[in-house]
C-alpha cells in the first residue's frame, strides 16, 4: 500500500520532471519560444538589423516546427497515435506562430515611417452615442462604405 507522503513525493517528482522538460523545450533557439527571443537578440546584436534577426529566428522556428510535425507523423505511423498527434499539433502551432512573428516584423518595418494621418480617413463620419444600430445602418448620413465609424463622445 502506498502512503500519503509517498504519493506527495511522487507528485512533486513528476511535476519537477515535467517543469524541467518544459524549461528545456522553451530554451530551444527557435521563435516563438524563449530561446528564439534569445536567438533574435543575438542575431540583432550580430547584424545590427532587427528585421533580419527576426527573420532568422522565425525561420529557425518554422524549421523546428516542421521537424516536430514530421516526427509526430512518424510516431503516428509507428502506432503512438496520441504522442504523435500531440507533437504534430505543437509543431503546427510553432510554424504558425513563427510565420506570424515574421510577418508582424515585416509590417512593423514597412509602417515605421508612415504617419497616422496618412493611414486614416480625414474628417471621419461620426455617429451620436445614442444612435441605434438600425438607425446607423438605415439613415442616409451614415450609409457610407467605410470600414469603421467613430462615435461622437459629446
Amino acid at each position: 500500500m502506498v502512503s500519503v507522503p509517498g504519493l506527495a513525493l511522487e507528485a512533486v517528482a513528476w511535476l519537477s520532471a515535467i517543469n524541467i522538460l518544459l524549461a528545456v523545450f522553451n530554451a530551444i533557439p527557435a521563435a516563438p519560444l524563449d530561446g528564439g527571443g534569445l536567438l533574435r537578440a543575438f542575431l540583432w546584436w550580430r547584424t545590427g538589423n532587427r528585421l533580419r534577426a527576426t527573420a532568422g529566428a522565425s525561420a529557425t522556428g518554422r524549421i523546428f516546427g516542421w521537424f516536430l510535425v514530421v516526427l509526430g507523423l512518424v510516431l503516428v505511423l509507428r502506432g503512438a497515435a496520441f504522442s504523435g498527434l500531440w507533437l504534430t499539433v505543437i509543431g503546427w502551432f510553432l510554424v504558425a506562430a513563427a510565420t506570424a512573428e515574421a510577418r508582424q516584423a515585416q509590417l512593423r518595418e514597412l509602417l515605421a515611417g508612415v504617419p497616422v494621418r496618412h493611414a486614416m480617413t480625414p474628417d471621419p463620419v461620426t455617429a451620436p452615442v445614442g444612435l441605434t444600430v438600425v438607425d446607423l445602418l438605415t439613415r442616409p448620413p451614415y450609409r457610407f462604405r467605410h470600414s469603421a465609424l467613430g462615435a461622437a463622445l459629446s
